[in-house]
């Protein structure tokens, strides 16, 4: 089966199912990114982040303290590469990590000015959308030598949340826009567990909860004693003893009147010394999500696996345990994750499903009668060569879907009329635009009346409504230029 078949049939799957994913055909394109020719030995699509049409990419060196470059596809260019964005430092691992929301992007170098690290802020220039321009470089407030500010970074909801997990236990800092438009610092979060250790290593943030991982914390009852500790899983042979250092921990915090407040800790069931549980982490539709790449399940050591969280009664209890649909030695299932609606997205990329190290994603959906996560996909596709670790890094939006891999970045769209931007029915002459982005006012919905008055072609208002929760669209509407831009407009004939 060929990766783009793979795709349609996984798609298809979910949409007919699930609805997990804003894509209703089977009519879907394949395109692998360019690499840019300034490339050289950095890996692309260590990173993604995804807004509208945009796509941020970061590239960065195997060697952890060297600069790495950010960069920007656009659908609406038929992914070209529209900017490049770099650091003139040359060992402060620039793009470990990115994030964009509207058009304002983060790019994290933990390892600035001897550790103590920085978050440039890019926005996009007002007449030119492919245009990018540094407008802060935000360090923390207490600086520290070794410290890494920027090892996680949050943008929602106009605050940015910036981690330094060797500050001390951990420190998580938060900025906010003021009037002016500018960044400033707000107020940080310190952990009050005094086992809490490597405290902000991953942030992820719903609505009005924030996540914070802290991946070296011990567990709750280690002690130098030697204990007996539970079965792995229920499926281990034995029991085991077990020390819990360093098995990791989730500390969640809830908004009350604007105040980040510590509501709970999250420890995985059955856990282990080193696994390192809280090290990536996600919250998406009222459920936290954590991988731990490296554990061992049965006899497939480092075969990994992804904790699944929902809140009942005012807890956060362990719903499932995903595991790999076959589980093979070092195949780092939960390499990456990620979820949209009712389906999470995991990437093993050690597996050997194609070839030593080829990697694999799988697909997970709910099942609404059994209430537990099953696999609907997993994938070894022909193409995917040996060593090729297929699954370092995916994304997922309404439209747009990506996978990364040691050689590529494939991006797969929908290319259906159902989810195009526009639509023109010719015998009513009425243009629907499904989505229009206004910068700094939102996205609306409008239909229009084409008419013809001597040689000009008149637009109408019909009528329109906005979407005040939404924050992104493939049609953009510049104010300052006037200019509107409809990637894809379908036309129903009559």
């Amino acid at each position: 089966m060929t990766l783009t078949r793979f795709i349609f049939y996984f798609l298809f799957c979910i949409s007919n199912t699930t609805q997990a994913i804003n894509l209703q055909s089977i009519n879907l394109q394949e395109t692998q990114l360019t690499p840019p020719t300034t490339l050289a030995d950095k890996t692309l699509g260590t990173a993604f982040s995804i807004f509208g049409s945009t796509i941020a990419v970061s590239a960065t060196h195997s060697e952890s303290n060297r600069t790495g470059s950010v960069y920007l596809y656009d659908a609406l260019e038929n992914w070209r590469l529209t900017a490049e964005l770099t650091s003139k430092e040359l060992d402060d691992n620039f793009g470990r990590r990115i994030a964009l929301e509207a058009d304002t992007l983060l790019v994290s170098a933990d390892r600035d000015d001897n550790q103590r690290g920085a978050v440039y802020v890019f926005e996009r220039h007002l007449s030119n959308r492919y245009q990018w321009q540094q407008v802060a470089k935000l360090i923390a407030p207490d600086a520290q030598a070794g410290s890494q500010f920027g090892r996680a970074i949050v943008i929602a909801d106009n605050k940015i949340y910036i981690s330094a997990p060797l500050h001390q236990q951990g420190k998580v800092y938060i900025f906010n826009r003021n009037e002016n438009k500018q960044w400033q610092f707000e107020s940080s979060l310190l952990p009050e567990d005094p086992q809490a250790l490597r405290f902000g290593e991953a942030i992820a943030k719903e609505q009005n909860t924030l996540v914070i991982g802290a991946p070296y914390t011990n567990a709750s009852n280690a002690s130098p004693e030697h204990k007996r500790r539970q079965p792995r899983f229920t499926f281990s042979k034995e029991a085991i003893l077990d020390l819990g250092i360093e098995n990791g921990a989730i500390f969640v915090y809830e908004n009350h009147d604007n105040n980040w407040l510590y509501h709970s800790r999250i420890n995985a069931k059955n856990g282990e010394s080193g696994d390192h549980f809280g090290n990536q982490i996600l919250i998406e539709n009222h459920t936290i999500l954590s991988s731990v790449k490296q554990k061992d399940i049965f006899d497939d050591l480092r075969s990994g696996a992804v904790y699944i969280y929902k809140k009942q009664n005012n807890r956060w209890l362990e719903e499932q345990l995903l595991l790999a649909n076959k589980p093979k030695i070092g195949g780092f299932f939960g390499q990456s994750i990620t979820m949209l609606k009712d389906s999470i997205f995991v990437g093993a990329s050690k597996s050997n499903l194609s070839g030593f190290n080829s990697g694999e994603v799988e697909v997970f959906s709910k099942n609404k009668t059994a209430k537990t996560w099953e696999t609907i996909y997993w994938q070894h596709p022909q193409q995917i060569a040996s060593h090729e670790q297929l699954g370092l890094g995916i994304a997922v939006s309404e439209h747009y879907f990506l996978i990364a891999s040691k050689n590529s970045v494939r991006v797969f769209e929908d290319l259906s009329n159902q989810n195009v931007a526009a639509n023109f029915n010719s015998q009513t002459n009425n243009l629907q635009l499904n989505d229009v982005y206004i910068a700094d006012s939102g996205v609306f919905k409008a239909n229009l009346k084409l008419t013809k008055n001597n040689d000009e072609l008149l637009l109408t208002l019909i009528n329109a409504e906005i979407h005040p929760n939404k924050k992104t669209s493939d049609i953009h509407y510049s104010k300052q230029t006037g200019t509107l831009i409809i990637p894809r407009l379908a036309v129903q004939k009559t």
